[in-house]
């Protein structure tokens, strides 16, 4: 019976055997694109901090409006790289759009283009320009955005009085490049 049982786990063995190579080789085969995945990540964030340095953004973000005027954001991009770099998505931070309670503006539009996506974080909401903006070698291009500030009523203020509202834009570009600026703007309220 020993020589029996030693004979079963070698019949066991060798017919397991290439199913275990090909096994084997398929494990290797996928810990290899693993690594390699996480090298191009790592290539990627490293060009965008390379990049990044030369990327200068310019805001025209402060304005001074009566309630039921249009705001607009003006934010100029110049890209001073020797090489092209991508325009992808815009956050805008809710406190510049919403109070806790209402609305206080009323979006109008964005451009270049760009459709609002739903987003998982509460803090900002999210718009990704259709098509990417593409910004040449040594050039710059303008994104705007347009709002309509809501009456004293539909924003829940009170008349007479100047409210000021203040945010983050984030610009995401590609290499995973990040870039934010403050805006603000005041309204009022009759």
């Amino acid at each position: 019976m020993g020589n029996f049982g030693k004979n079963i786990v070698k019949f066991i063995w060798l017919s397991l055997r290439p199913v275990l190579f090909v096994a084997f080789i398929f494990l290797v085969l996928a810990m290899i694109l693993i690594v390699y995945d996480q090298y191009k990540i790592y290539q990627d964030r490293e060009r965008g901090a390379q990049l990044i340095n030369r990327i200068i953004v310019t805001p025209k973000c402060d304005a001074i409006v009566s309630s039921g005027e249009k705001i607009a954001f003006e934010l100029t991009v110049k890209n001073a790289n020797f090489e092209n770099v991508t325009l992808t998505t815009m956050q805008v931070n809710n406190s510049l759009l919403k109070t806790e309670k209402n609305k206080v503006v009323a979006f109008i539009g964005i451009s270049p283009n760009a459709v609002k996506e739903s987003s998982r974080a509460t803090s900002f909401t999210q718009y990704s320009f259709q098509p990417t903006v593409n910004i040449e070698a040594k050039e710059s291009t303008k994104v705007k955005v347009e709002f309509k500030a809501l009456s004293t009523k539909e924003a829940g203020a009170t008349a007479h009085t100047i409210v000021v509202y203040n945010g983050d834009v984030n610009l995401l570009f590609d290499h995973e490049i990040k870039i934010h600026t403050s805006c603000r703007y005041q309204v009022r309220y009759r």
